[in-house]
């Protein structure tokens, strides 16, 4: 079931303050070249592909130089889900041994 703007926010204020609301009514996480090494950006995207198969929910990925953009929206609901927040948070969790600091 697609959440409302409020339980929304409410979930992006106080689990995923990575993630922003986009225009469009998907939430995106970007990740810049200087929070990672750039060697590891295949591997980030490697290893988002393989929880998503796994789980059988796919985000958007969009690799450029210097940042990957991450979105992700329930088609099927046309709006974000809780199988996006929980693919938002498990996202979350594999990042942290590319960041250079701990930071989520």
């Amino acid at each position: 079931m697609k959440l409302e703007a409020l339980d929304l926010k409410k979930k992006l204020d106080l689990d995923l303050s990575n993630w922003s609301l986009t225009s469009n009514g998907e939430i995106l996480r970007v990740i810049g070249r200087k929070e990672v090494q750039g060697i590891y950006f295949g591997e980030i995207i490697e290893s988002i592909w393989s929880l998503a198969e796994e789980i059988d929910h796919h985000p958007d990925i969009l690799l450029q130089y210097n940042e990957i953009k991450i979105t992700l929206v329930t088609h099927d609901e046309a709006g974000v889900t809780l199988k996006d927040i929980e693919m938002a948070k498990k996202i979350d969790s594999l990042l942290l041994r590319f960041f250079k600091v701990s930071k989520i």
